[in-house]
């Protein structure tokens, strides 16, 4: 029997992999005030670059048009907090306070192609169910008041890095993808 060097590097590789993926899976409840503000800033740079990319053209600096953009963004999210902060909350202290889905049943037997019966009375109740128990995650994903400060002080930061540095990170991370993976990726 041969030792084949190619094949213990391919298993050692699929296990660091393997092990890496369940740390991270574990990990990732502790990791939410690492995410969230990461995730925002990818998406918000994704949304961003090319308006970046228009006004980089126009004759502005990078970082100039960069920071322009991230201040009228940080600007208008304040600006419809403050405006909308307390109807969004109210909105969702609603929600939370549906808690016996039988007026919704009420209204809906009324409807004649329903056909009110014990089935769609089950299928409403586990709805219901299911949807509350969203409700109530949705409010351990959600940050408190004091991260949110932190979100509107970190999430643009983060966003202007990206924005500023996404070229030259999206460069060597395709240098260190192998030639037959690269039209893949």
């Amino acid at each position: 029997m041969s030792y084949d060097p190619h094949i213990s590097l391919r298993k050692n590789i699929s296990n660091v992999i393997l092990l890496s993926s369940i740390i991270l899976i574990l990990l990732v409840p502790y990791l939410k005030n690492i995410f969230i503000p990461l995730g925002l800033s990818f998406f918000l740079s994704i949304f961003l670059d090319p308006v970046a990319i228009k006004l980089e053209s126009r004759g502005f600096s990078r970082p100039f048009s960069i920071l322009v953009l991230i201040i009228l963004f940080t600007g208008f999210t304040i600006i419809f907090l403050l405006r909308f902060g307390y109807v969004i909350n109210s909105e969702i202290n609603q929600i939370n306070k549906l808690t016996d889905p039988s007026p919704l049943t009420f209204k809906l037997k009324d409807i004649p192609a329903l056909g009110y019966n014990n089935f769609f009375q089950q299928s409403l109740m586990k709805f219901h169910a299911f949807f509350m128990y969203l409700v109530e995650k949705s409010h351990q994903i959600l940050p408190s008041d004091f991260s949110i400060v932190l979100l509107i002080i970190i999430v643009p930061v983060m966003t202007f890095l990206l924005l500023k540095d996404g070229y030259y990170l999206k460069k060597s991370i395709l240098q260190i993808l192998p030639n037959r993976y690269f039209e893949v990726t």
